[in-house]
C-alpha cells in the first residue's frame, strides 16, 4: 500500500536531476493542453439599440405591461438583429467544433505523452527520455488508438455529467419563470402586502429552484467522482496505446478501486505549492506542475504494480517486455520499457 509522503519524496529525489527538462516537457503539455480550443478572432457591430427603442421598453417595463415590452424586445431582435445572431450561432458552432478537434486530435495525443515521458524518466536510471517522447504517441499506429481511448473516456465523462446540466438548466428555468410571476403579482414592489396569503404560492416557485440546485449540485458529484476512476487512463495509454478504450477504462477503474478517497486527498495536498503559484502572479504555478505530475507517475507505476500482483492485468499487456535471463537482484522489475 502505498503512502501519501513516500511517493511525494520519491518524486522530489527523481527531479532533482532532471528538473528542468521535466519543467520544458510540462510547459509544452500545458500549453498545448490548457488553451481550451484554438483562438478566436474579434468581432464589432456598429449597429445599437436606439434611444426610442430603450425608452418604449423601459416605459413598458415600468408601467408593469412585461408582456408589452418583452414582446417588443423579441420584435426588435428579430428585425434587426436577425442577421447578427445568425452570424454569432454559426461562428460559436464553428470554433466549438474545431475547439473539439483541437482536444481529441492535438490535446489529448499530448497529454498521454507527457504521462508518458515522466512515465519513462522514473524508469530509466542513467538519463532522462527524449524530450521528443512529449509527441510519440502521434506516430502511425498508436495516434487514432490514443485519440479514439481518451474520446471514449471524455464521452463517459460527460454522460456522467448530464443529469447536473439538465437540473441546472431546470433551476434556472424555475427562477426566471417564478422571478416574471413574482414580478406581475408586485412581489418585486416594496411596498406589497405579505399577508396577502394568496400570492405567497409564487415564492414556492424560488423554493423549488433552489432545491433543484441542491440536486444539480448533488449530481455533479457525479462526475467528479468518476473522474478519479478513470485517472489512470492516460497512463495506461502512455505505456500501451494499443490496449483499447474499454480495456483501459476497465484497468483504470480496477486499479483506483479502494484509492479514490486517497488520491483525493493527494491532490488536496498540493493546495499550498498551488496558492504560493498564485500569489508568484500564476507564473509559479508553471514550476509546480513537473513536482505534480512525478508524483503522479509514481502513484500510477504503484497502482500498476498493485493490479499486476492482484492479477488485474500483466506487465505484457501493459507493453512490457521480459530482458534476457540474467543474474537480477531480488528487488528489481524483470520487465524493460518497450
Amino acid at each position: 500500500m502505498w503512502t501519501r509522503n513516500e511517493i511525494k519524496t520519491d518524486a522530489k529525489n527523481l527531479l532533482r536531476t532532471r528538473y528542468w527538462i521535466a519543467f520544458a516537457v510540462s510547459l509544452v503539455a500545458g500549453i498545448l493542453t490548457g488553451s481550451g480550443g484554438v483562438g478566436g478572432g474579434r468581432f464589432n457591430y456598429s449597429y445599437s439599440f436606439g434611444q426610442g427603442d430603450l425608452d418604449q421598453f423601459m416605459k413598458n417595463w415600468q408601467s408593469g405591461d412585461l408582456e408589452e415590452a418583452f414582446r417588443g424586445m423579441a420584435d426588435l431582435l428579430a428585425t434587426r438583429w436577425s442577421a447578427i445572431l445568425v452570424i454569432a450561432l454559426v461562428v460559436g458552432a464553428l470554433f466549438f467544433v474545431l475547439g473539439i478537434a483541437y482536444q481529441l486530435f492535438v490535446a489529448a495525443p499530448v497529454e498521454v505523452g507527457s504521462a508518458r515521458w515522466y512515465s519513462r524518466n522514473r524508469e530509466s536510471m542513467e538519463k532522462a527520455p527524449s524530450f521528443t517522447t512529449l509527441f510519440s504517441l502521434f506516430r502511425r499506429g498508436a495516434f487514432l488508438r490514443t485519440v479514439g481511448a481518451m474520446f471514449w473516456k471524455n464521452l463517459w465523462l460527460f454522460l456522467w455529467g448530464i443529469p447536473a446540466f439538465l437540473l441546472w438548466i431546470a433551476a434556472v428555468a424555475v427562477f426566471i419563470l417564478s422571478l416574471f410571476q413574482a414580478s406581475a403579482a408586485g412581489l418585486l414592489d416594496p411596498s406589497y402586502d405579505w399577508s396577502r396569503v394568496d400570492d405567497l404560492v409564487l415564492v414556492s416557485g424560488f423554493l423549488a429552484g433552489f432545491g433543484l440546485m441542491i440536486l444539480a449540485a448533488v449530481a455533479g458529484l457525479l462526475p467528479f467522482f468518476r473522474s478519479y476512476a478513470y485517472r489512470m487512463t492516460p497512463w495506461i495509454l502512455a505505456d500501451n496505446p494499443g490496449i483499447g478504450h474499454r480495456r483501459a477504462l476497465k484497468l483504470s477503474i480496477g486499479m483506483t478501486r479502494g484509492h479514490k478517497f486517497a488520491i483525493f486527498v493527494l491532490d488536496l495536498s498540493f493546495i499550498g505549492w498551488y496558492i504560493l503559484g498564485f500569489l508568484a502572479c500564476c507564473v509559479g504555478l508553471l514550476f509546480v506542475a513537473p513536482y505534480v505530475q512525478a508524483t503522479m507517475a509514481e502513484l500510477y507505476a504503484r497502482l500498476r504494480q498493485e493490479a499486476v500482483g492482484e492479477g488485474l492485468t500483466t506487465m505484457e499487456e501493459l507493453g512490457f517486455v521480459r530482458q534476457p535471463t540474467e543474474p537480477v537482484p531480488a528487488d528489481a522489475t524483470p520487465y524493460g520499457t518497450v
